[in-house]
């Protein structure tokens, strides 16, 4: 029964620690799993990143008629190689297929950015892009999506998984003497 207890501890105490390891961090309007010093960054900035994919989105296929939508949400991931090249890209969400493969075309196109830096050395990172593509009577508007995406920076240490981990060890404690 002792070690059944042990192992049960030692599992709990891997759960609350292994939150640890899979947190966001926040670079501007950006999004990052990779832990770097510098974030790679479009050659003209954030800004021009959006007026790049302005010029090449025409969507033709939107819905229309009683489902007109106007707004569309996106959030575009770019793995960037440690040169700044694009290696690949996925959608993390994404509100209308006709304009994931316009925005596919327009990576096509993508010119290098200038790497990720991680103590000094450029580095490979994938970037989380939150857009908001806004039908204006046929033309579209790429910006910010002002609502970005929800993360926090997890730096561990968190009220609740301190009281995780005392319950976890009062219980521990508790059940071992019997």
């Amino acid at each position: 029964m002792k070690y059944v207890l042990i192992l049960a501890f030692l599992f709990s105490i891997n759960l609350v620690y292994g939150q640890n390891a899979n947190h966001m961090h926040q670079y501007g309007t950006f999004y990052s799993y990779n832990d770097v010093d510098t974030l790679a960054r479009y050659t003209g900035g954030e800004d021009a990143l959006y007026v790049f994919f302005e010029h090449r989105l025409h969507p033709t296929h939107l819905i229309k008629g009683d489902n007109e939508q106007k707004e569309f949400r996106v959030i575009l991931v770019l793995h960037l190689s440690e040169l700044g090249l694009l290696d690949s890209s996925r959608f993390e969400y994404n509100t209308n297929v006709y304009l994931e493969r316009q925005i596919e075309r327009a990576l096509e196109d993508m010119p290098p950015w200038i790497p990720a830096r991680k103590d000094g050395v450029t580095a490979p990172c994938s970037i989380y892009i939150p857009m908001l593509i806004i039908d204006e009577g046929g033309i579209y508007r790429v910006i910010r999506d002002p609502n970005g995406f929800m993360v926090t920076k997890n730096k561990g240490g968190t009220l609740i998984k301190a009281v995780l981990l005392v319950g976890t060890i009062a219980i521990f404690v508790f059940l071992w003497g019997f």
